[in-house]
């Protein structure tokens, strides 16, 4: 049983059904579904933008094999002032070395649009991290670590 994708299934089921964040409207979660699928179909083929002023994904310092996806919620304006979420949804994935063209999902889950968008980040990133190891492990057999430094 591969525990890191069963509980990615998980995370996306509760972002499927408007559970993933209380802090998100389901307005909020059904916008960021609708772009996440978008951002999860360019990205098997292979088209994310990771440059301009909003970028599809971003490869991150803290753990360099980690791409956060980042689909960008719809710009509104409420009583004539930007509206944006005050939660942003982030899938953050790898592209393993020892199976080719995959992208590996690792973790779901929302940051703040605001202060303190590091420290949840962080506990995102090595969520992240943790199930790339974990996964990894699951995969290792004698013929992938041949030339792998293994």
């Amino acid at each position: 049983m591969d525990l890191t994708q069963q509980q990615l299934r998980l995370e996306m089921a509760a972002f499927h059904d408007n559970r993933l964040d209380p802090q998100l409207s389901e307005s909020e979660h059904r916008d960021a579904f609708a772009r996440m699928k978008k951002l999860i179909i360019k990205a098997k083929k292979g088209c994310l933008e990771f440059s301009g002023a909003s970028p599809d994904a971003k490869v991150m310092e803290r753990a360099e094999f980690v791409i956060e996806l980042r689909p960008m919620p719809e710009r509104k304006l409420r009583f004539g002032q930007p509206h944006l979420p005050a939660r942003l949804v982030r899938l953050y994935c790898a592209e393993p070395r020892i199976v080719e063209d995959t992208i590996l999902g690792l973790h779901l889950g929302t940051k703040p649009n605001a202060e303190d968008i590091l420290r949840e980040q962080n506990v995102s990133i090595d969520t992240a991290v943790q199930r790339a190891h974990d996964w990894e492990m699951l995969q290792y057999t004698p013929e992938t670590s041949q030339g792998n430094g293994g």
